[in-house]
């Protein structure tokens, strides 16, 4: 009952289940969660390793409401000056249509030669990305690689020394076996060697009369027979167990054959792969040794190219060209060709925009990514800890369990050796794998009942004897043999006590207390 009382919370986990079952049950649920444990590594390093790289999508965003703005307020003023435009050509009553045509040709002239000079600028810009892009592409590539070949080296190394363990084991037991083997061969020899011996009896042992010829050949052809029959059982025995262990060596052999091959095998690949990581670690420092290309730099050097310069001397001549050509006679062809070129204009901001946010906007676009892929890291993470969680819970149960086990031996003991005066019994056992089995050992100070010395048996077989004859209320005379051994003489018993002992000289006779 005190025992239940203290461990009420286990029991009522157990409800009503064998503890042997409960323990078994505990175990298979610990190692199926420890097994999924495992997985939960692999999963999150595999949805790292998919991670885009880290951004400042704050800043990205800033970025492109910073440059839409710009570009709207930069339309939103030509757009005024259109609406202005539109007004004057409703009221334009004439167009000098040679002069405007002349001055159509000049404008085209100059929107074709910024045109060029925007193209020129963003061949090298689009071309300096496309360099950058490839050149992280080729580290990333390299460096998963380079893990792959880690992981792949790590597993194999673990295979190999799993092999080794395999092959050390197999060549101790051949030696055994081999102990073993030599061990049978001298018992055979022995064995066999050994020759019948055997005394006749030639008078009965009952009444001394001499036995007749024939009984005492019958009983020694008896004799003989059981003998070769016994030494004929050893021997076969000695053969087929030899076998048998012949057998196992045999096996064996051929298991350390195919191990030791398995092993060539497993270095061998060990080495090439430790090459190919050395390889690819090679090949990772050679990607980041390539410079990446500063756009800003890029564009300041592609001004300073002599295309640039060549197509920008040519715009500051079409601009004289076309500002000499304007005239002061406002027509509805030239309100419209300066409309064009607004619009024109417009279209080119507008385009400048789309250039210079697609590559933001894609940067950006890894924003979502990346989100989805955290929330999958954290729900795994969650999972593993949930998992972690319960192994701690089993734990916690098995170590209630141990606890519970040791406590009822505890008590079972406790109330067995509470009723003898000098016996102390030993009710349990440990196993090597620490299961507690059932056993029944008499001790006197921990030494026990087989390992004591004669006295010490007389001694402990007395008190179990007055334990029971209290307990069951009868007594039975004692009889003590050897009794000039024991020494303790105020041993007490209800029982008569007959007491044997040898004394030196004397004649046998009975006496009575």
């Amino acid at each position: 009952t005190e025992i239940q009382a203290r461990f009420a919370d286990l029991l009522a986990e157990m409800n009503g289940e064998p503890l042997a079952d409960f323990k078994a049950r505990l175990a298979a649920e610990k190692r199926k969660n420890k097994k999924e444990l495992d997985t939960f590594a692999p999963k999150i390093e595999a949805y790292q390793n998919t991670m885009p790289p880290t951004e400042d999508y704050t800043a990205l965003e800033q970025e492109i409401v910073q440059r839409e703005s710009v570009a709207a307020n930069e339309i939103a003023a030509y757009q005024r000056q259109i609406d202005a435009l539109d007004t004057q050509i409703a009221d334009a009553s004439k167009i000098d249509e040679e002069t405007q045509a002349a001055h159509d040709r000049r404008l085209k002239k100059v929107l074709d030669i910024k045109k060029s000079l925007s193209d020129h600028i963003d061949a090298r810009l689009t071309a300096a990305r496309r360099y950058n892009s490839d050149r992280d592409a080729a580290i990333m590539d390299a460096q998963a690689k380079a893990d792959s070949i880690l992981r792949e080296i790590e597993k194999t190394e673990t295979t190999a020394n799993s092999k080794r363990d395999t092959l050390e084991a197999c060549v101790k037991k051949q030696a055994n076996i081999k102990s073993a083997l030599d061990s049978m061969r001298a018992k055979y020899e022995a064995e066999k060697k050994a020759a019948f011996e055997y005394v006749d009896a030639t008078t009965c042992y009952a009444c001394g009369q001499p036995l007749p010829a024939a009984t005492i050949e019958e009983a020694r052809r008896a004799a003989r027979e059981s003998f070769e029959k016994h030494q004929r059982e050893i021997l076969d025995k000695l053969i087929a167990d030899a076998n048998l262990e012949k057998d196992t060596y045999s096996k064996l052999t051929k298991l350390v054959s195919t191990t030791e091959q398995e092993i060539a095998m497993l270095d061998q690949r060990l080495s090439q792969l430790r090459a190919e990581h050395h390889a690819a670690t090679l090949a990772i420092t050679t990607a980041k040794d390539v410079l990446a290309i500063d756009l800003e730099t890029e564009e300041e050097q592609a001004k300073l190219s002599p295309e640039y310069r060549k197509l920008t001397d040519e715009l500051t001549r079409a601009q004289t060209a076309l500002e000499a050509s304007a005239t002061t006679k406002i027509t509805a062809a030239t309100l419209t060709t300066r409309r064009r070129d607004i619009s024109a204009q417009i279209d080119m901001v507008r385009q400048n925009l789309a250039t210079a946010t697609a590559d933001l906007r894609r940067r950006l676009a890894n924003k979502e990514r990346t989100a989805e892929i955290q929330r999958l890291i954290d729900e795994t993470k969650a999972a593993e800890k949930k998992i972690a969680e319960r192994i701690a819970e089993l734990e916690c149960l098995e170590f209630a369990a141990a606890a519970y086990t040791k406590a009822d031996i505890e008590a079972v003991e406790a109330a067995i050796n509470s009723r003898f005066d000098l016996v102390r019994w030993r009710m349990y056992e440990q196993t090597i794998e620490g299961a507690d089995v059932e056993t029944c050992v008499a001790t006197i100070d921990g030494v026990p009942f087989n390992s004591l010395n004669s006295a010490g048996q007389v001694l402990a077989g007395l008190d179990i004897i007055r334990t029971f004859c209290r307990y069951y209320g009868a007594t039975a005379p004692v009889f003590i043999d050897n009794a000039e051994s024991i020494s303790q003489t105020d041993f007490a018993l209800d029982s008569q006590v007959i007491r044997l002992q040898v004394v030196e000289g004397a004649a046998l006779e009975l006496k009575t207390a």
